[in-house]
C-alpha cells in the first residue's frame, strides 16, 4: 500500500541528517515508546484498539508491530535514496 503524499518521506532527507543521525534519532524514539508502554500490563494492552480501519481496528501491541514495520520501511526509502545519490 502506498502512502498518501503527505506521508511520503522526502528524498532529500539526507541533506538534512546523515544516516548515523537518523539512526540516533530512530533509537531515541524508540527509547520513548518502550517508557511510556512499559507500565501497561500486556492483557491490558491487547483489549486496547485504535480506530483504525484500515488496519482492522489493532490493539496496543500490534500497533507497535505496525509502527516498527512502517519505520523500517521509510528507514529503507531513506537508504535507497542514498545510494541513488551516491551513484
Amino acid at each position: 500500500m502506498n502512502a498518501p503524499f503527505l506521508l511520503t518521506p522526502t528524498k532529500n532527507i539526507y541533506q538534512k541528517y546523515d544516516l548515523k543521525e537518523l539512526q540516533k534519532l530512530l533509537h531515541s524514539e524508540t527509547d520513548k515508546i518502550k517508557y511510556k508502554l512499559s507500565n501497561i500490563d500486556e492483557k491490558v494492552a491487547g483489549q486496547i484498539h485504535y480506530p483504525d480501519p484500515i488496519a482492522y481496528y489493532p490493539n496496543v501491541i500490534q500497533s507497535v508491530h505496525l509502527l516498527a514495520i512502517h519505520e523500517q520501511h521509510h528507514f529503507d526509502l531513506v537508504i535507497k535514496y542514498e545510494r541513488q545519490k551516491i551513484k
